[in-house]
């Protein structure tokens, strides 16, 4: 997952056939990322890939009873192939993709911009994700009151780090652009698993009506709309798995 140790290791089964990426800078010419549709970090780099309009191939991994070959790469996912070297961790390998197709434009030609977007998602993983998902993957019983209090809590100490700065634009995403960011990626599988948590009702139906109600949150709220507008976000982001996912963790955190 995204903190997990790793870094440049033995390539895979030469048995697994790697796709051959199209018009890819420093030589190299194949790629293959091995995820788990249902997981957000493993997201982060098949959205990334998405985005980039690359030619790849996808190995989906399970979680409870990872293959051989992929446990002599690493424990967690996503994991990519290049040139039969191997690239873990969810930031570094979601970076990559974003410097190997650098007319994606998920990274601006200004740093400040790539600074700022960066510190948005840096300051949303550390906040949001405890605040929601974790407890509910750790069965914490909660009252409806508890829950809000907690998502607010925490959005109030990301938001002021999602468009600091008017000057930068007045677009939707991270800085205020109108084009996706590389941060924007890192957090987007986060985003909708909260947004979903939020629409099916497993955190209090409150929080959509104060996010939707209080000018505070409009910046939030159109970030959240911009997001789930992407294409390629479309395709990667399964809405019934991942909700069957998040109803099956929750129905095993209270047999614990």
């Amino acid at each position: 997952m995204g903190t997990a140790s790793g870094g440049w290791g033995s390539a895979p089964d030469p048995a697994a056939p790697l796709a051959t990426l199209e018009s890819v800078p420093w030589g190299y010419s194949d790629s293959c990322e091995a995820g788990a549709t249902g997981c957000p970090w493993a997201n982060r780099t098949w959205l990334a890939l998405e985005i980039a309009g690359a030619k790849y191939e996808l190995k989906e991994i399970d979680l409870q009873n990872k293959p051989d070959w992929f446990l002599k790469i690493s424990t967690k996912v996503p994991a990519v192939t290049v040139n039969g070297e191997i690239l873990v961790e969810s930031a570094i390998t979601t970076r990559y993709v974003a410097e190997l197709f650098p007319e994606a434009g998920l990274l601006s030609s200004d740093p400040l911009i790539n600074a700022k977007s960066q510190l948005w998602a840096d300051r949303f993983i550390e906040t949001l994700p405890a605040a929601t998902i974790y407890p509910i993957f750790r069965g914490v019983e909660r009252t409806d009151a508890e829950i809000e209090s907690s998502f607010f809590e925490a959005l109030d100490k990301a938001i002021p780090y999602l468009q600091p700065n008017k000057k930068d634009g007045d677009g939707p995403f991270a800085a205020g652009q109108s084009r996706v960011q590389l941060g924007d990626v890192l957090v987007a599988p986060f985003v909708g698993r909260i947004n979903l948590l939020i629409e099916k009702g497993i955190i209090p139906s409150s929080i959509k009506t104060k996010l939707t109600t209080d000018p505070k949150y409009a910046s939030y709220v159109e970030y959240v709309k911009a997001i789930h507008d992407l294409p390629a976000f479309k395709k990667i982001f399964n809405v019934d798995a991942i909700y069957q996912s998040f109803a099956k963790r929750i129905q095993d955190a209270k047999k614990q």
